[in-house]
């Protein structure tokens, strides 16, 4: 069984384990997954959930914020955190002989944060500036402002950061509620990969986090976003000497398990300098200079994006979305030309293969 690329176990309590051996280095990532993200919010709670990844390591009724710090810079170890649409997610690295040191933390921290008022205070100030840092990003705040013209009516509308005016209106026992409704075993998942035996590895986890109560009455909500034809155009009107342009098409999400074929579509279509797109309108036509293509591969639905950085020359944008438009109806109706999936799917594997390690 140890020979399995990842082992999967699934506590009492509903904690799913994902355990990932690998030898090569001494050192353990040890990562906590919740499935709630902003997605989860309501109204009035938006940047509920981003606000709870800055305060979870602020202090338990055990654990004091300088504590969680101590202990992870005495044993050489590093910590963080990340909130998305659909989940949260918090870290620790460490060098293998101390990474069990990361599951009481954590453990404590699924259901003992006390989020101080004070320490309240001073984060949401934190979060505030992050907004601020995150507007003044015009990719950025393109991207947020295109996801809430085409998600209209479903909660990706909204940025996962949140609004000022929310931020500043938030209570602490909103935070409180949000926390113990969604922070429970039978919705989180551990993920361990490094260096250790995946016997003495499930012993730890069942040691810390098996006492833990799941919440029997626990469910997902689910929300329905009408699909329609349609094009939706966003103009951000900036001071900047580079413009650029996004090209976003609603794809199947994350549920859909459709990433491996997305992957190969985006090698083959404008990732790379071989890819269609970069050897029309950059090597061929000189109507961009850069081309690249990524995903958000949210859970309900997905994003595929095509970045172009134009030339500096006018009314040039039309003619690169026909370009584009052409090259995807050819895709479409005449497929990959020989060679080029395999090429793609050899790629994509080895990009599989380089995020195990």
């Amino acid at each position: 069984m140890h020979n399995v690329k990842v082992l999967k176990y699934v506590l009492d309590n509903g904690l799913v384990v994902l355990i990932r051996p690998t030898h090569h280095i001494p050192r353990v990532s040890t990562q906590l997954w919740y499935n709630v993200g902003s997605k989860d919010e309501k109204a009035g709670e938006k940047g509920l959930a981003h606000l709870i990844e800055h305060m979870i390591f602020k202090g338990t009724k055990k654990l004091t914020e300088s504590d969680i710090n101590m202990i992870t810079h005495k044993l050489s170890g590093s910590a963080n955190a990340f909130t998305s649409y659909d989940y949260t997610g918090y870290l620790f690295d460490f060098p293998s002989h101390h990474w069990q040191e990361a599951l009481p933390i954590m453990a404590d921290c699924m259901r003992n944060c006390t989020f101080r008022q004070e320490l309240l205070n001073s984060e949401l100030k934190a979060v505030i500036q992050e907004l601020k840092m995150y507007k003044d990003d015009y990719a950025s705040s393109l991207v947020e402002e295109m996801m809430a013209a085409l998600f209209s009516g479903h909660p990706y509308h909204y940025p996962v950061i949140g609004y000022k005016h929310d931020l500043w209106s938030l209570k602490r026992d909103s935070l409180v509620s949000f926390y113990k409704r969604h922070y429970v075993p039978n919705n989180a998942t551990l993920v361990i990969v490094g260096d250790v035996d995946p016997d003495k590895t499930l012993a730890e986890a069942k040691k810390h986090f098996e006492d833990i109560k799941p919440e029997s009455q626990y469910a997902k909500e689910k929300f329905y976003w009408r699909r329609d034809l349609s094009s939706k155009t966003t103009v951000l009107y900036r001071d900047v000497k580079a413009p650029f342009a996004l090209f976003a098409f609603s794809v199947p999400g994350a549920r859909s398990k459709s990433d491996f074929s997305l992957d190969a579509l985006a090698l083959t279509l404008g990732s790379g300098r071989s890819s269609r797109l970069y050897k029309k309108l950059v090597d061929q036509h000189h109507l961009a200079t850069d081309v690249d293509i990524f995903s958000y591969d949210l859970f309900d639905h997905g994003l595929f994006f095509i970045y172009v950085q134009p030339t500096p020359r006018d009314a040039i944008f039309d003619k690169i979305s026909n370009m584009i438009t052409e090259e995807i109806v050819n895709l479409r109706q005449n497929g990959f030309a020989p060679g080029e999936l395999q090429s793609a799917a050899k790629r994509v594997k080895a990009e599989q293969l380089s995020v195990l390690e």
